[in-house]
């Protein structure tokens, strides 16, 4: 009977262990299904970041891409400008000495002027003393 009561408490300590077990099992379990959920959960948080990530690489290439020609147009325009620049300071120095040059001429044209009407003058008297001579 001492033996069927340490048999009982055996079995009865045994009945425990397996409860405790078995409890263990079952929540190692839950916990590995919630690791799993995890773990998908993971992934398909990493997939869409690696698709926003190809997205904003995407974006990034044609903003650079776009940068780059507005560069190069700012570029051309720069140069255009110069070359307008050297253009407008070339037609201003061509004007410059064109305008003294008139002045010049014009102011020669003014003494030829004087020169030709003090000649006239002297035309006219000269024909009035030959026709005063013919008389």
């Amino acid at each position: 009977e001492r033996k069927n009561l340490e048999l009982k408490e055996q079995l009865e300590h045994e009945q425990e262990s397996v409860k405790r077990l078995t409890e263990q099992c079952v929540s190692q379990q839950r916990e590995i299904r919630k690791l799993e959920r995890q773990g998908e959960d993971d992934s398909h948080v990493r997939k869409e970041l690696q698709s926003e990530r190809d997205t904003l690489l995407g974006k990034l290439e044609r903003t650079e891409k776009e940068l780059a020609e507005v560069v190069e147009e700012r570029q051309n325009l720069q140069k255009q400008l110069q070359d307008l620049n050297i253009e407008y300071r070339s037609k201003l120095l061509d004007l410059k000495w064109k305008s003294d040059h008139l002045d010049r001429i014009e102011s020669q044209l003014g003494k030829v002027q004087q020169e030709h009407s003090l000649l006239l003058d002297a035309h006219r008297v000269l024909v009035m003393e030959a026709d005063n001579l013919r008389q």
